[in-house]
């Protein structure tokens, strides 16, 4: 498959103050800092959800805070971790927040709580999912794709049902990561428990689970140095197709999953990126990475790889604009090894389905912003982007951003 790359660069220039960024006020329409670690962004209803592991910060669509989700009242004497994963929409209102703890005892267990538009709980208390109870207390992390660590949960919410895909390691398989799904009524009843699974490869993540139309789950794993797409039944949890994706085909490793786009009835658009290493140890560059599948037929209709070496551009989100273009917002990075650094630049890829070109953009450039979530603003052409970013005090701390910005 031919392969085109072109680089446009679109560099918006800041001026510095302590704690803040002053930007030119006819390109940015709205900018707004908050003093929160965010580690992850999705859209819940007309809120956005800004997740880091003890919070989650709600928004309204112009970026006012609408309320806040602690665990503190929640950690026991015995709790070790206890860390918020993912966040699901409900029905109408409702709003399902997962988080995972880990105590003392080796006790690896899963909570559910349900919330409406407001923050009010619809629960008098949280669905509580023993996991484990011979859990590795050492929590041996994986800081691949936000808060992907060893013992969390991610969710979706289909045909009335919360699914969840729960990942975690137990001292009875030391080295090998097992995952089991579960299905929860409205109410929170738990419907179906599925039986631990593993890989052939010890080291997996579970990075989605999604719907399809036909009511299958889609599940997408990191699988050592590849990648697996599952289906399941969603009733039964049988595993109905499976698609591997190595690392021999497409000339990189680490294909890492980071969103999913539905392109109609049959196929869909996994968006993320792929490292294309020089050896099994030292990776040459993370760079964009798009594989189209078809549900159907189970077949990896089309798949593009695009870097050159020392090259770090992470994308995180995407969606498909009028035109039938694939965008996607993330940032490019100084050094992989250095997870947000203070010249990490805010970064837009667009990709053509029809023609393979990629327009790489920078928005922000060499002011330590990611973007983790954006969406178009109707059809103004302006653009809402959230994400995190370093504040330039010299601390290095790390801040939440919402900005909308001009076309």
């Amino acid at each position: 498959m031919k392969q085109t790359l072109i680089i446009l660069l679109i560099v918006i220039c800041f001026f510095g103050c302590k704690d803040d960024f002053i930007v030119d006020n006819s390109l940015v329409n709205s900018l707004k800092v908050y003093d929160f670690d965010v580690q992850r962004v999705k859209k819940i209803h007309n809120l956005f959800a800004l997740i880091d592991t003890s919070t989650v910060l709600f928004l309204d669509d112009k970026g006012e805070n609408v309320f806040d989700f602690k665990n503190v009242e929640y950690k026991q004497e015995e709790t070790i971790s206890f860390k918020f994963t993912d966040v699901v929409v409900g029905s109408n209102t409702d709003i399902f927040i997962i988080g995972a703890e880990i105590l003392k005892d080796k006790t690896l267990q899963i909570y559910v709580f349900k919330v409406n538009e407001r923050g009010q709980q619809i629960w008098d208390n949280p669905i509580i999912i023993p996991i484990s109870n011979d859990f590795i207390k050492e929590l041996n992390e994986k800081f691949y794709f936000f808060i992907s660590h060893n013992g969390y949960a991610l969710g979706c919410f289909n045909n009335n049902k919360l699914f969840l895909v729960v990942n975690y390691e137990s001292a009875a398989n030391k080295g090998n990561m097992s995952y089991k799904l579960f299905a929860l009524d409205d109410a929170g009843s738990i419907l179906k428990e599925s039986m631990p699974m593993q890989e052939s490869h010890p080291e997996i993540w579970n990075y989605m689970i999604e719907p399809l139309p036909d009511g299958n789950l889609i599940t997408s794993l990191a699988v050592g140095y590849g990648a697996a797409i599952h289906q399941f039944d969603s009733n039964t949890f049988e595993l109905k197709q499976t698609s591997i994706i190595l690392a021999s085909d497409i000339q990189a490793r680490l294909p890492i999953f980071t969103n999913m786009l539905h392109l109609n009835n049959e196929e869909v658009i996994f968006t993320g990126h792929a490292n294309k290493g020089n050896n099994r140890i030292v990776g040459g560059n993370f760079d964009a990475f798009f594989v189209e599948y078809n549900t159907i037929d189970n077949t990896i209709a089309n798949t593009l790889f695009s870097g050159a070496n020392s090259s770090y551009e992470l994308t995180f989100h995407s969606f498909i604009d009028d035109n039938g273009n694939i965008k996607c917002i993330g940032t490019k990075r100084e050094d992989l090894f250095i997870s947000h650094g203070i010249n990490s630049n805010l970064f837009e890829i667009d990709y053509n389905l029809n023609s393979n070109l990629i327009d790489s953009l920078f928005i922000f450039q060499n002011k330590g912003y990611e973007g983790l979530y954006f969406e178009p603003v109707g059809n103004s052409g302006l653009l809402k982007i959230l994400g995190s970013k370093l504040d330039i005090s010299g601390k290095q701390n790390k801040q939440a951003f919402f900005t909308i910005l001009k076309p």
